[in-house]
């Protein structure tokens, strides 16, 4: 990505283009807003302008203005650096039509929080743009064609035999009649072989092919089968036997003698391995994020280890002393009486050792030692769990346990601002789950419990607020809920708070990923629900319901 570097201060543009070189793009700097209103008409215009406000000659606004009035083959994402922090004069640079602000002085991890963000927001236009481009090329070819019917029949059937996504056509009775290339691709067999048979032959698990019937009959009758209008995530067979994942989705045709329906399925074996690298990533990062934390909670006890191992080492020392004045005053006993200077010298021994204090903490010094020696083991525990990478298939798991250990290595993100309390069925049973993900799940939870609370007690150092964990066993399914006492969620952004990237933080806190994984994990991984309860001003609590191996239906199988 290129970007423009404007300011007229020398060693403020040297920060910025060391900043955005750092960051792996391209710079342009500029000395004023002249040189960078010259280099904003090249050919090749550059992708984000850092503006700083005041500059000689022609200002930021003024380079802004003539850039948003002007025609451009590229967009161009601006971002003001201003000392000025007063709303009405941001409020000009926005209305100039700027895309964002910095103040001074910049921090190398805000400006790459913005400047990632113009990235993004340059891909989204620039894919718009190209949506567009495209759509209105199509919608020109349509029009240019609508004299020639048998033209359109050909572009069409260009389309079908093009896509990359499988497209088969059906009877009302699910019966093959149409078979593109894509689907070829997808399924190994080639449309001569695959004519007449019943699309839900090639659909795993066996259970779902009378539902597909069922629905399909549903809908020919008048009804509304959970078939069609729903595109479904679930497994598929090629011709060689291997099982795969696809999306389907199914959709009616009426014809004027007849009822088609049209069977959309993608392949979506290469999205699933990649979001399995994004969880991975994800975890990664969170990881990383926790581990100033962990050390600091391993530190604390492994300090007062050593410190009590050089109290001991010190104490073994006078203690030895002392054994050798008990050693000299046995060998004068055996030789016959001891004289007062014999017991005046080991009294003094004794006492220079302070024999009583050392038999008092010693024991003391072991005990706290050994504590300490748990804690960090715990600790390495609670952290190796956490971490465990797991596999792709579902295992039981022992959901208290797992939370108590996403509990343990989160610590430091909540105990300066809250207490924790933890309500644990002991007979919850184990629940079928990917452990790593589950993991993943409770710890962004708890994460944004201690966020919120944070936005109410501040650092904690005056109140701190609660996060309660409860879990229990309700008829076949296992609930989790998490509760804090922190800001709740204003009614006007709960219905986006599952959405990806959407954060009612400040910048540099949250991504807005988290809900949206979670959810993810919950809902369509593991057939669960994610939902919550919320009263502005008191607290937040999320509620996992995820279903026990055999004993309960997941959220996708309850009736639509």
């Amino acid at each position: 990505m290129r970007v423009i570097v404007a300011d007229d201060d020398r060693a403020c543009r040297r920060s910025l283009e060391a900043m955005v070189v750092h960051m792996g793009h391209e710079v342009i700097a500029c000395g004023d807003g002249t040189e960078a209103w010259q280099a904003l008409q090249c050919d090749e215009v550059p992708q984000i302008a850092l503006l700083d406000w005041i500059m000689p000659g022609m200002d930021g606004i003024d380079v802004c203005r003539k850039t948003r009035e002007a025609t451009r083959r590229e967009p161009v994402y601006m971002i003001f650096v201003t000392g000025q922090d007063e709303t009405d004069d941001i409020a000009k640079g926005l209305q100039a039509g700027a895309d964002d602000y910095l103040t001074k002085p910049v921090s190398i991890k805000e400006l790459g929080v913005r400047v990632s963000l113009g990235v993004r927001v340059l891909e989204l236009q620039r894919s718009l743009l190209k949506r567009v481009a495209e759509t209105e090329g199509a919608l020109q070819r349509l029009n240019e064609h609508t004299t020639a019917l048998h033209e359109s029949q050909a572009q069409l059937n260009a389309v079908v035999q093009g896509a990359n996504d499988g497209i088969i056509t059906m009877d009302g009775d699910g019966i093959i009649r149409d078979w593109n290339p894509a689907a070829t691709r997808i399924f190994g067999w080639t449309q001569e072989e695959a004519v007449g048979r019943m699309l839900c032959e090639l659909i795993v698990p066996v259970e779902y092919r009378e539902a597909h019937r069922k629905g399909l009959r549903d809908h020919i009758a008048g009804g509304h089968g959970r078939v069609t209008g729903k595109r479904l995530e679930m497994s598929a067979v090629r011709a060689s036997g291997e099982e795969f994942p696809i999306e389907l989705s199914i959709t009616p045709a009426k014809m004027p003698n007849s009822l088609l329906f049209s069977a959309f399925i993608r392949d979506v074996t290469e999205q699933k391995r990649l979001e399995v690298e994004l969880r991975h990533a994800q975890k990664l990062e969170s990881v990383g994020q926790l581990a100033a934390g962990i050390a600091h909670e391993i530190n604390t006890p492994t300090q007062y280890v050593g410190d009590n191992v050089h109290f001991l080492q010190d104490a073994f020392n006078d203690m030895q002393e002392a054994f050798k004045g008990y050693d000299h005053l046995l060998e004068v006993a055996k030789k016959g009486v001891v004289g007062p200077e014999v017991t005046a010298e080991v009294e003094a021994v004794l006492k220079a050792a302070d024999v009583e204090y050392l038999l008092d903490e010693i024991p003391k010094a072991i005990l706290q030692s050994l504590e300490g020696v748990d804690r960090v083991a715990k600790i390495v525990r609670a952290m190796k769990e956490f971490s465990h990478p797991g596999g792709e298939e579902k295992t039981p798991v022992d959901i208290n346990r797992a939370i108590g250990s996403t509990i343990t290595v989160s610590r430091n993100e909540w105990k300066y601002v809250a207490d924790m309390v933890t309500d644990l069925d002991p007979d919850l049973p184990l629940v079928s789950c990917l452990p790593g993900d589950f993991n993943q799940v409770i710890l962004n939870i708890i994460v944004n419990a201690a966020h919120a609370i944070l936005a109410v007690v501040g650092d904690g150092a005056e109140s701190k607020g609660t996060i309660t964990v409860s879990t229990r066993h309700d008829n076949g399914w296992a609930e989790i809920r998490i509760s804090d006492t922190g800001t709740g969620i204003p009614e006007e952004v709960r219905t986006r708070i599952f959405d990806p990237f959407f954060t009612t933080k400040e910048v540099g806190r949250g991504t807005g990923q988290g809900l949206a994984i979670a959810r993810s994990v919950v809902v369509d991984k593991h057939g669960g629900t994610l939902t919550f309860e919320t009263v502005p001003g008191k607290g937040t609590t999320f509620i996992i319901r995820l279903p026990v191996a055999g004993s309960a239906k997941s959220a996708a199988e309850m009736p639509a």
